[in-house]
């Protein structure tokens, strides 16, 4: 047996694989290792001496024009016309990043179809395009109405449609990519907090109100048309194929009243059965001062806002037009989406993957 290999095997067994110590020697013991401020110092003082080496610089450009010998000590005044005026410049743009050009687009490729509460969506991509397209196909009459809809309801928080190609009787109404909706967010494991509720309150209100602004009711606001776009985060409406307009928009409260049982089920964290999802049901809870009928009423004792909106939303007494010129402060002030996030990522873990969360 060598002694190498008999060093190893007397070697105790709990430190067979312990770290040799490397062997380390300081060549010169008065060396200071530098530091950072130290080389940046060497290097100022390197690009110094390197200075006088260097061509000048260019001397500028003179773009004034030439003046004859005879009148050149006479003040000359150069006024420019608004035909030969130079374009603006935008100062605040750093000069690094210039302007970008159109993108063009170009190709579209289809990469899947997914079907969802019975539509089927085709998944884009267009060359030039940012971010996914959702294409989805109906017949001429009610693909005609959403069309309309659209055309005149732009706002932050409605579905943003892209693109109409008319087939026959067949319309395909291109979306901006929001795949998941709050229907599926309820399904997480996680439970909506107030002001995630909030989040949602604000961009669904937002919409509704844009919408009578236009003299147009939704007719169809529910958790499975409520989405979240992707990968920026913002809570939209969509499928308007049951919009109406110049129909009561400012004295018609359903959309409101549907808006309050979408915060009913955020609050429960399921769909409501039928017969929770009832005026005259909540009228009844409300005059029993029981919140709402919901099974974990006592979480929310504490959320007044949140309690006397949705007190508003369901009041009958009060005309939709005060509602909706007086916003309540529980959607008026300013909410950051980005808390959504954790629930986006959730769906695509707990709704399309045999993953279980831990208990």
């Amino acid at each position: 047996m060598s002694d190498k290999h008999r060093a190893t095997s007397a070697r105790p067994h709990g430190h067979t694989f312990d770290r040799l110590p490397r062997p380390q020697r300081i060549f010169d013991p008065t060396l200071a290792v530098p530091t950072k401020v130290a080389l940046e110092v060497m290097a100022r003082q390197s690009n110094e001496s390197l200075q006088p080496m260097r061509p000048p610089p260019k001397p500028p450009i003179n773009r004034s024009p030439k003046v004859n010998a005879s009148s050149s000590s006479e003040r000359r005044e150069f006024h420019v016309s608004a035909d030969t005026a130079l374009p603006a410049t935008d100062l605040r743009r750093p000069l690094s990043q210039p302007d970008e050009p159109p993108r063009k687009l170009g190709l579209v490729i289809t990469l899947g179809t997914f079907t969802q509460d019975g539509q089927e969506w085709d998944v884009r991509a267009q060359r030039g395009r940012r971010g996914l397209i959702m294409v989805k196909k109906r017949d001429r009459a009610p693909g005609s109405v959403e069309k309309e809809a659209h055309s005149v309801s732009k706002h932050e928080n409605i579905i943003n449609l892209l693109g109409v190609v008319l087939q026959g009787e067949i319309i395909e109404l291109s979306f901006e990519y929001s795949r998941f909706t709050l229907a599926q967010v309820l399904h997480v494991h996680l439970k909506l907090e107030e002001r995630h509720i909030q989040c949602i309150a604000h961009a669904v209100f937002g919409a509704l109100d844009h919408l009578a602004q236009h003299r147009m009711m939704h007719h169809n606001v529910q958790a499975k048309t409520i989405r979240f776009t992707t990968p920026d985060i913002r809570i939209v409406l969509s499928d308007f194929e049951a919009v109406t307009a110049d129909k009561g928009s400012r004295t018609d409260s359903s959309d409101l009243i549907d808006l309050g049982f979408v915060l009913l089920e955020c609050m429960e964290g399921r769909i409501l059965p039928a017969e929770k999802r009832s005026k005259d049901f909540i009228l009844e809870q409300r005059t029993a001062n029981r919140v709402f009928g919901l099974t974990n009423a006592e979480i929310w004792s504490g959320c007044q806002d949140l309690i006397d909106f949705l007190d508003e939303l369901f009041n009958e007494r009060r005309t939709v037009s005060a509602r909706y010129s007086r916003h309540h402060p529980f959607v008026s002030s300013q909410v950051d989406y980005e808390c959504m996030r954790p629930y986006i990522e959730l769906v695509s873990l707990e709704c399309h993957t045999s993953w279980v969360p831990e208990e």
